[in-house]
């Protein structure tokens, strides 16, 4: 014997039964579905976020390296004047041509920095603390110059004992000045 299936009424309305057995996978497809669309754009989201991370701190550092890079040859081409003019005052002095009492180096400081408007102040002086001091104006026009005694100056007494410690010319360390209120950069 076989069963015999059962003909949907002519009214085609189904009874109850066909109806509650055919309505659960509905939902549970739209369920899955949704927690499948959930799940792939939640870890798309997280992989965007995390490469968008890496990328962007990339692009960072090399920015600040690169604005670092710009700023240290900037300087440098700043330095770069201050230690020709110390190399021009060092050989002038060192050939004996002038000494720090002669009228005569006044001139040569005050001109010796005049190409160079970024240096402010040039102090020269011998190992017994005798200095001459040429200081640029506020307009960058006239310079004046003067002789100082820093032999007993703590400030200097420091900047000599960095001095005695090499034999090349270097840059010393910063040296402030209470008095002047002001950091000088020595070479």
């Amino acid at each position: 014997m076989t069963k015999a299936r059962k003909q949907p009424s002519v009214s085609g309305k189904t009874n109850g039964a066909e109806r509650l057995r055919g309505m659960p996978l509905m939902p549970a497809l739209i369920l899955s579905f949704g927690i499948f669309v959930l799940v792939a754009v939640s870890a798309v989201q997280a992989l965007q976020w995390y490469t968008g991370r890496g990328i962007i701190r990339e692009f960072a550092s090399r920015l600040i390296e690169r604005a670092l890079a710009t700023e240290e040859a900037e300087l440098r081409d700043h330095l770069n004047a201050a230690i020709f003019q110390a190399k021009y005052v060092a050989s002038a002095l060192s050939d004996k041509r002038y000494e720090i009492s002669d009228l005569a180096l006044q001139d040569f400081a005050a001109g010796a920095f005049a190409a160079a408007p970024h240096i402010t102040a040039l102090l020269i002086s011998d190992p017994q603390g005798h200095a001459l001091r040429a200081v640029r104006d506020e307009g960058g026009g006239s310079v004046a110059v003067n002789t100082l005694d820093l032999s007993h100056d703590p400030a200097f007494s420091s900047v000599l004992a960095d001095v005695d410690a090499f034999v090349r010319p270097h840059w010393g360390k910063p040296v402030f000045i209470p008095q002047a209120n002001t950091t000088f950069l020595t070479y």
